[in-house]
């Protein structure tokens, strides 16, 4: 069943990636026009010719989603270029380091918490506020069954991701009386860059 969202503005980050390009597409295909947030230039500007071939409109704002200031200006570009944000796939993140916990360097799991869980705080900070003034607006962050589950050598992206599951459920609750809905998605394993990425390492 596809829902019709002509005239939608909905901002995707990472949109360059797998599950990213995937979902933009969808939404093209629904009529929604994008805004295609991601830091590579070259990925971010083949989902924008892949969306663009289906007939809507849509713009890329190069960001790194740990940069507040990158994350104020792709909402502000959204606001400004097409005057509502009506959805919001705050979905950019990285797989990190495959090690045991005891290996993992302090350096490296800070990376991952910064991408995978601040970046989500960060985007909800500044979506929120401008679907408060619509009084309207859909969220969607993407989890992981490690949202769930202790998957073992991913200590960091597990964190972060039970991390993102709680702001959902936190944010649905402070927004559902201002018509915003917020939601989750929890992937299993889906063979995307990222995925193979983990699967050279666990599976050899």
């Amino acid at each position: 069943m596809s829902v019709d969202m002509t005239g939608k503005n909905v901002i995707v980050t990472g949109a360059g990636g797998g599950i990213g390009r995937a979902t933009c597409v969808k939404l093209a295909e629904s009529g929604a026009n994008l805004v295609l947030v991601d830091r590579d230039e070259a990925l971010a500007n083949a989902t924008k010719q892949a969306v663009d071939a289906l007939g809507v409109k849509s713009i890329v704002v190069l960001a790194d989603v740990t940069s507040e200031d990158d994350v104020k200006n792709y909402v502000d570009v959204a606001v400004k270029e097409f005057g509502t944000i009506d959805g919001f796939f705050n979905n950019a993140g990285i797989e990190g380091k495959v090690q045991l916990m005891h290996e993992l360097s302090y350096a490296d799991w800070k990376k991952v918490i910064d991408v995978n869980l601040n970046g989500v705080f960060l985007g909800m900070r500044y979506v929120v506020p401008v679907m408060r003034k619509q009084k309207s607006g859909s969220i969607v962050c993407t989890g992981s069954i490690a949202s769930f589950l202790g998957l073992p050598t991913t200590i960091g992206y597990n964190a972060a991701k039970h991390a993102v599951a709680g702001i959902v459920r936190t944010v649905a609750t402070e927004e559902a009386k201002n018509g915003i809905r917020v939601n989750g998605v929890a992937p299993g394993f889906i063979n995307t860059r990222m995925f193979q990425d983990i699967a050279d390492i666990l599976l050899p």
